[in-house]
């Protein structure tokens, strides 16, 4: 009975190099998120007051959820709210019972 010797020289296939690209790909893509820096605060607040004062009304759903960590209760609410400026709001809960809070410059309800 003869022996073989097999030696592996190296990756020989496609796939193989795939896999060696994709690891690559991961490693270098981890390093570039890292390196990525958030903007300083700021520029985030000025962009937040820019985008507000262009604004005149919006509606947005929402989902709300409250936490009371010392009787471990949490409570998830729904809907949605309109907002139109000057300083009113429409908030209209759908879940998991209907309610609805109104506010104005001068009094809440």
């Amino acid at each position: 009975m003869q022996k073989k010797s097999i030696i592996n020289t190296g990756f020989t296939t496609i796939t193989d190099y795939k896999l060696i690209l994709a690891i690559l790909l991961f490693i270098f893509c981890s390093f570039a998120c890292i390196a990525a820096e958030l903007p300083p605060i700021d520029d985030v607040a000025l962009n937040l007051q820019q985008a507000y004062e262009k604004t005149d009304d919006f509606k947005a759903d929402f989902v709300q959820k409250t936490i009371v960590k010392s009787i471990k209760k949490t409570d998830v609410e729904e809907g949605s709210v309109l907002f139109k400026k000057p300083k009113n709001m429409f908030w209209k809960y759908t879940k998991p019972k209907e309610k609805k809070l109104i506010i104005n410059s001068r009094e809440a309800w």
